[in-house]
């Protein structure tokens, strides 16, 4: 190997030990697999023989997916590859930066039918705005707020695992809008989404969101895992980094029969409501599917996209969030299995070059 290629490789291992992704996967991931379970020669041999065209694998991985679902699967995809060398193949990260707003998602998708949350405030770059993205002062901006009962304050950008997002509500609920918004430039201001009671079962107090990965490729758009998350107890948030719990979804809109945290702990009921997982089915989820296809092509310069979709009260899909690079891997492959399934060394192939 050159030094060129060695100090890019040195490179792509420490930005993913010393981010944030990285330090779940290398050292979370050492500390809950190395000791419990250890893949026979094997499985090993295996692995590196699949994995071999392409890098020297980090078996800390397979161990860890291997123990937790108690199934071996040699198309597991690495964590650390996906965050440095197969979500930056597919993806520009540095137009991510720019364009993964929630201030921007209804113009980024204008001309298709797709509902948004109601947006009463949008801040960017330190200015206010209404819900018709007109400027407006802070009086404003008050009043606005303080005739609302309950508000979501969203952080506009980078609020990956339910970061930067606060519930308010109450007689307070102007003091603490502005204390919650003092620091940040960029925000949103939305009311709460009422959601379709199949998914009030399992879990009343959170919105249950589906996160679906696409991949857009020359063959259109393929959408190659969907999963309901959930939060327990009286958590408003169903991200997995706030306790939350997933679910992976069949074709047919069906919960599976168990959901998982993101270290891998399994429940075969939801904590809180008690209720079944198989027992729910995805209200409208064929649509779900159908408004993703429709909209990945629109944004052409993210080829591996994961969304955020509820569904309201009367089965309508909205979209929440465009997560344009970075998005989760983990919760994927635990409850669905290997994320690209048969097309995996396909996908490779092109990854790595070996077209």
């Amino acid at each position: 190997m050159s030094v060129k290629a060695k100090l890019k490789q040195l490179i792509n291992t420490l930005s993913v030990k010393f981010s944030n992704e990285g330090y779940v996967r290398y050292f979370v991931r050492e500390k809950q697999s190395n000791t419990k379970l250890k893949l026979d020669k094997e499985q090993l041999k295996k692995a590196n023989n699949y994995y071999g065209p392409y890098f020297k694998l980090n078996p800390v991985f397979h161990r860890f997916y291997t123990e937790k679902t108690g199934e071996y699967c040699v198309e597991y995809i690495p964590d650390d590859k996906w965050f440095t060398d197969i979500d930056r193949f597919f993806n520009n990260r540095e137009k991510a930066k720019i364009l993964d707003h929630k201030s921007y998602y209804e113009r980024m998708f204008m001309g298709v039918d797709v509902k948004h949350p109601q947006t009463i405030l949008h801040r960017v770059n330190n200015l206010w705005y209404n819900q018709k993205m007109e400027v407006i002062s802070f009086t404003e901006v008050e009043n606005l707020v303080k005739n609302e009962e309950v508000l979501f304050v969203k952080v506009s950008s980078a609020s990956c695992g339910g970061r930067g997002v606060k519930y308010i509500a109450g007689s307070t609920i102007l003091d603490d809008f502005k204390k919650e918004t003092n620091n940040c430039l960029d925000v949103v201001v939305q009311k709460p989404i009422k959601q379709h009671p199949e998914l009030y079962k399992v879990g009343a107090n959170s919105i249950n969101t589906l996160r679906i990965v696409s991949l857009l490729s020359k063959e259109g758009v393929k959408v190659y895992s969907a999963i309901l998350r959930m939060g327990i107890g009286e958590s408003k948030l169903d991200n997995a980094s706030n306790g939350g719990i997933s679910c992976g979804i069949k074709e047919n809109g069906q919960l599976k029969d168990v959901a998982y945290t993101m270290y891998g702990e399994k429940f075969d009921c939801h904590p809180t409501t008690k209720v079944k997982f198989s027992e729910v089915t995805i209200p409208s989820y064929k649509q779900v599917i159908k408004l993703v296809k429709e909209l990945h092509p629109l944004i052409p310069n993210f080829r591996l996209v994961s969304w955020d979709i509820a569904i309201d009260e009367i089965g309508i899909p909205i979209l929440l969030e465009v997560n344009l690079c970075m998005g989760g891997l983990d919760f994927h492959q635990l409850n669905n299995g290997p994320i690209f399934k048969e097309d995996t060394t396909k996908i490779l192939d092109e990854v790595y070059n070996k077209n």
